[in-house]
């Protein structure tokens, strides 16, 4: 601050009614006034030494002072609006974390339930409507046992393909493959590393293959032992995926959040870079140095 020799306790006082005046009834933090004061009073005295200097009087110096920042009422107006925007905004992306935090792990115990419980379920009445048209239909590769398979693949999200073989004694005990009968989608590749069967106890890309073996029990089949094998591909959710994605969005909206809340502050912006790295473990420590600092004072 700059000293002159012009300025004197009397001159200093209506400074500071200035000020005070200019700061009542702000809707902000008793921290946010003190800081505006002393700052504005700073200002005032800076620009009144900057006039005195140039050869005015002190009422000179101090009258174009006060008017180079003019209205009081409607600086404090001014005042309000910004601190409230600041204020508004800050909460509005601390609501949106919140929300963003809640939802995201509503998602994910969800997905979690959805594996555990939910999937069983559609595989279970998937197995028990395609094995009952299978039992009842004359022929196995009827348009009917076509239409049904098509039909659940479509109507599930969770399962994205069938696959329908059969096995006899023969094949088993000479270790040959299970004889398509029909798949769908129909362009499915059973034998490429990266298709239907490759999948199986793997669980890879979230996928998981659920098979069920039953006998025909009809005397029109020449095999008696002929059986068939019902392989349905499910597709998981991705749980750890989804925790990641809620993770970073989190991460994302408090660091703005409590950097917005740092630079309205005017701390040091090493705090930002700090809780950018660290997230709310930085912004705790802050916090704990802004309070410890107040009671320091």
């Amino acid at each position: 601050m700059q000293e002159n020799k012009n300025i004197n306790d009397k001159i200093l006082k209506k400074i500071n009614d200035f000020v005070k005046k200019l700061s009542f009834n702000i809707k902000a933090d008793t921290e946010e006034i003190k800081d505006f004061e002393d700052e504005m009073t700073s200002n005032l005295i800076s620009s009144f030494n900057d006039l005195a200097n140039e050869g005015y009087t002190n009422e000179e110096a101090l009258k174009l002072t006060f008017s180079k920042f003019g209205d009081t009422d409607y600086l404090r107006n001014e005042l309000n609006e910004l601190y409230n925007t600041k204020k508004v905004y800050a909460k509005i992306i601390l609501k949106a974390t919140i929300i963003t935090v809640f939802v995201g792990m509503l998602l994910f115990f969800s997905s979690i339930i959805y594996n555990a419980k939910i999937m069983p379920l559609i595989v279970e009445n998937s197995f028990k409507t395609i094995s009952e048209h299978i039992r009842q239909e004359e022929d196995i590769q009827s348009n009917e046992i076509k239409n049904r398979v098509k039909q659940i693949v479509k109507s599930n999200y969770a399962i994205t393909a069938v696959v329908i073989d059969y096995t006899d004694e023969y094949a088993y005990h000479n270790n040959i493959d299970n004889r398509n009968i029909y798949n769908y989608p129909e362009n499915l590749n059973l034998s490429d590393k990266d298709g239907f069967y490759w999948g199986l106890g793997y669980g890879e890309n979230n996928l998981l293959i659920f098979t069920n073996t039953f006998y025909s029990n009809r005397s029109n089949y020449s095999l008696s032992d002929l059986n068939y094998n019902v392989s349905l591909q499910i597709k998981m959710v991705d749980t750890k995926f989804l925790l990641l994605i809620v993770i970073i969005i989190y991460w994302i909206m408090f660091f703005v959040w409590s950097s917005l809340t740092i630079h309205f502050n005017k701390e040091n912006k090493l705090w930002i870079v700090l809780v950018a790295f660290t997230n709310i473990i930085g912004y705790a420590l802050y916090y704990f140095y802004k309070n410890q600092s107040k009671y320091n004072i």
